[in-house]
């Protein structure tokens, strides 16, 4: 299976990581941790919702959501598995 430009950038991220090191992804307030051991990415932290924000309560959790679950699918495709701690 040919590694896709998606795929070689989720192993880049996990590559520079430390393990215990933290990842966000800004647009939706997620952070991971990594977990070398157990070769996942945890998401321990969402950014919450402020009335200052430019969207609705519910728009930001509707992108936190699909963002997570575009890492699970991403991540999973270079064999780290990512889990939700929140």
């Amino acid at each position: 299976m040919a590694v896709t430009e998606d795929v070689a950038w989720c192993q880049n991220v996990w590559d520079m990581l430390n393990d215990g090191g933290r990842w966000a992804v800004p647009r939706s307030g997620l952070t991971y941790r990594k977990d070398e051991a157990a070769m996942q990415l945890v998401l321990c932290s969402r950014m919450p919702w402020d009335p200052e924000l430019p969207m609705t309560e519910e728009q930001l959790c509707e992108q936190q959501a699909s963002d997570h679950r575009a890492n699970v699918e991403m991540f999973g495709k270079a064999g780290i598995t990512v889990i939700d701690e929140t």
